[in-house]
């Protein structure tokens, strides 16, 4: 994973070597990088495009396929965009509760008038 600001800062020799040891993909934590840079707010930034197409191109350059975790499938385009072929979409807790509020919604429109 590349996801503090030391890997980041290193990116070259840590893909050189990765390709070396046969690792073949390599995941982006930008939430993680924001906070080793000590502003979690840069992770909902445009600020961190930069660096994250950084370790998008760096990581193509290498061979290694490049890991985006997305919240929403709309967040894919850019990253295909860019090379991405590979996603990690939403987190279980996410998943169960955008599923359980739907489910939630539903029901109060359908009872509302009783």
């Amino acid at each position: 994973m590349i996801e503090k600001k030391d890997a980041v800062e290193n990116l070259e020799p840590i893909l050189e070597r990765a390709k070396t040891k046969g690792v073949d993909m390599v995941q982006w934590g930008p939430a993680d990088y924001s906070v080793s840079m000590g502003d979690p707010k840069l992770f909902h930034s445009k600020s961190i495009h930069k660096v994250e197409e950084n370790v998008i191109r760096k990581c193509l350059e290498h061979q290694i396929a490049p890991r985006i975790e997305i919240g929403e499938v709309d967040q894919a385009k850019r990253y295909i965009d860019l090379g991405v072929r590979h996603f990690c979409i939403g987190w279980d807790r996410f998943i169960l509760q955008a599923g359980l509020m739907k489910l939630g919604d539903g029901l109060r429109k359908l009872t509302e008038a009783i």
